[in-house]
């Protein structure tokens, strides 16, 4: 099946070459977490009043909200761009971080943002719609259908976003045209999204076992295994993108 070759092809990609992972990873991820703590210094929070900030009574720090919000789009953004640089034209990192392509980046933030508002405008209607069978039935059918509308809005995402790698390469690719190179794969992108969210699923598992055993124990299988799940996520878009648009062979 061609949904599972795309899968393991992605991890493959991801843990056959887990040293460049953990060069483009670990570098931003330190550094937006010494960004994060100085913004919490400089807004007057600590740990334990961060923990506390969540109960109404304090109420948020929108400084510390709106830094913590653009640090953790910025490092994602740049490790997304720094991997599908390396898959797709080998372009390891040199020194100690990987190069911050800005006009790279900002056309890959343009694209999500893009993507972002097709999702919302075709979504308008089909939650009329829910919101109109409600009115008139109760049935428990129903209740299946956002789940059903979350399946239907993965796979247009993931069928459009190969926007994302080619922006991330310089290469300009418009959503109509992702949209026509990856006709025939909503069954593949399918089984994808399933896989991918099992594999979550499991890591998220492991992490509450870590926590019954110690809460710190938890907190660390977390911060290990969440970036690595977010690198296998980008790494079956980039395949994606290689198989459907550049016409690359799976291995």
């Amino acid at each position: 099946m061609k949904g599972f070759k795309i899968f393991t092809h992605a991890l493959r990609m991801v843990f056959g070459n887990f040293g460049t992972v953990l060069r483009i990873l670990v570098p931003p991820v330190l550094i937006a977490a010494a960004v994060f703590v100085g913004a919490m210094y400089m807004s007057g929070l600590s740990f334990e009043e961060l923990d506390a900030s969540a109960q109404p009574a304090q109420g948020p720090n929108p400084i510390f909200i709106l830094t913590a919000f653009l640090l953790i789009v910025f490092t994602f953004i740049w490790v997304a761009v720094a991997w599908h640089r390396f898959v797709l034209l080998e372009e390891r990192p040199v020194g100690a971080l990987p190069k911050p392509h800005m006009n790279a980046m900002m056309s890959y933030v343009g694209k999500i943002l893009l993507l972002s508002l097709i999702g919302v405008v075709c979504m308008i209607p089909v939650a009329v719609l829910l919101w109109a069978l409600v009115a008139v039935t109760n049935s428990p059918v129903l209740g299946l259908v956002p789940l059903l509308m979350m399946l239907v809005f993965s796979v247009f995402f993931l069928r459009a976003s190969v926007v994302l790698p080619a922006a991330a390469i310089g290469r300009k690719l418009t959503v109509r045209e992702a949209w026509e190179a990856t006709r025939g794969s909503t069954w593949p992108i399918v089984l994808c999204y399933f896989l991918s969210m099992v594999l979550g699923m499991l890591l998220s598992g492991l992490s509450l076992g870590g926590t019954l055993i110690t809460p710190f124990l938890g907190v660390a299988v977390q911060i290990a295994t969440q970036p690595v799940l977010t690198v296998i996520n980008m790494s079956v878009l980039t395949t994606l993108y290689g198989h459907y648009v550049e016409g690359r062979e799976l291995i």
